[in-house]
């Protein structure tokens, strides 16, 4: 769910919905993390992204005509 999450805010307001964006994702696997439990660390970084003004509406994200 936290990646769909990730995904869609990155189509409607990050580097998946822009021209210019650009996605790198990483994860690793830690054996034990806390209560010695295994942990997945998610690197989500996005760049090439232009902000909106501060109160502007949100971007409709661009849709093939396909």
């Amino acid at each position: 769910m936290a990646l769909h999450e990730l995904a869609t805010n990155a189509v409607i307001y990050g580097a998946l919905g822009q021209p210019a964006g650009h996605l790198d994702i990483t994860w690793s696997m830690e054996e034990f993390g806390e209560g010695r439990k295994p942990w997945l660390h998610i690197d989500w970084r996005e760049r090439g992204v232009e902000m909106p003004p501060v109160g502007s509406a949100p971007r409709t994200p661009v849709r093939d005509a396909n």
